[in-house]
């Protein structure tokens, strides 16, 4: 079983960075109900499947850029696990 890594905590956000490269890494991860969460993207791969990055759940597409931070920010609601993937699933 693979451990999800923790979101680190400042400044009353929790944040984490996901590479996007062969994969994404982490590809799991843990958020607390209630606390703000900006999580940071950052795209390596320039293959098209990379180039948004989906939470269907939350109701967010963004793009991603090469060599770019990308920021996704929400609050979760609700515990349980959050999936992401690229913006074709």
């Amino acid at each position: 079983m693979v451990e999800k890594q923790k979101a680190v905590m400042e400044n009353g956000v929790q944040k984490i960075r996901i590479t996007a490269e062969k994969g994404y890494s982490p590809k799991e991860f843990q958020l607390q109900k209630g606390i703000p969460a900006e999580i940071t993207f950052h795209r390596v791969n320039p293959s098209g499947c990379y180039k948004e990055i989906l939470f269907e759940d939350q109701g967010i597409l963004e793009p991603l850029e090469v060599g770019v931070d990308k920021v996704i920010s929400f609050t979760p609601t609700e515990t349980g696990d959050f999936e992401f993937s690229c913006g074709m699933k």
